[in-house]
């Protein structure tokens, strides 16, 4: 487990078992049983049809990178993460349907680019807290 240094996320009821699930090394996305759609970032209910009967299901640990920034200096109340400079965020698309937005990981960031290949990484922060860092496979 690693001490982090720097803003948390917000855990409440509606979106415990995502973080929970990271913490735990799976990725976990919700499931409307009414339409059958997958849906990240957790809400009370289906973006999709409005249904209230949403469970939570295991997302695949692989994606494809859909998106893409690296963050090369920092500003304003963000000055936590100035010593991580430069480093890579972004948005991953699952084979779900869902796009997830973490931290992207690789030797070298210039080799970064978009539909390249990510596998999950977790980074766990507590007993119940983990943050989804994605390791993009440069290799390709």
């Amino acid at each position: 487990m690693e001490s982090i240094q720097k803003p948390l996320p917000e855990v409440d009821s509606t979106n415990a078992p995502f973080f929970e699930s990271v913490a735990a090394g799976r990725l976990a996305v919700q499931h409307c049983r009414n339409c059958g759609r997958h849906q990240l970032y957790p809400k009370p209910w289906c973006a999709a049809c409005g249904s209230l009967e949403l469970d939570w299901t295991d997302a695949g640990p692989e994606g494809v990178v859909y998106s893409f920034t690296v963050i090369r200096r920092v500003i304003g109340n963000s000055k936590d993460f100035e010593r991580e400079t430069p480093y890579a965020v972004g948005v991953v698309e699952l084979k779900e349907g869902v796009r997830v937005y973490a931290r992207l990981l690789a030797k070298e960031l210039p080799s970064i680019s978009i539909g390249k290949k990510a596998v999950f990484q977790p980074l766990k922060v507590g007993e119940k807290l983990g943050l989804p860092y994605f390791s993009v496979v440069t290799d390709q």
